[in-house]
């Protein structure tokens, strides 16, 4: 990946969100790489940990969708609101 040839010409640890595909399963990581070191400092690799977080991405997205349906209903009721008066005794 580009991105692990990054980390590991940078010499930084990086955070980065992952999107992989394997046997047509799409999940998404939470990834920390950085670069791993011989004893005279030398990169010779990567080294990372990284956490699935498919499940929080599509809460966030579900939430994302939930508040644009309820800024749509609220301005329809508003405008509604505008148009007519209920009197209630």
């Amino acid at each position: 990946m580009e991105s692990d040839r990054q980390i590991m010409l940078s010499g930084r640890v990086s955070i980065l969100e992952e999107t992989l595909t394997a046997a047509g399963v799409t999940r998404t990581f939470l990834s920390t790489k950085g670069p791993y070191r011989d004893h005279s400092g030398t990169t010779i690799g990567l080294i990372g940990i990284s956490h699935d977080i498919t499940s929080r991405k599509q809460s966030e997205e579900d939430i994302v969708e939930d508040k644009k349906i309820a800024t749509g209903l609220s301005a329809k009721f508003y405008a509604l609101g505008q148009k007519s008066l209920m009197v209630l005794d």
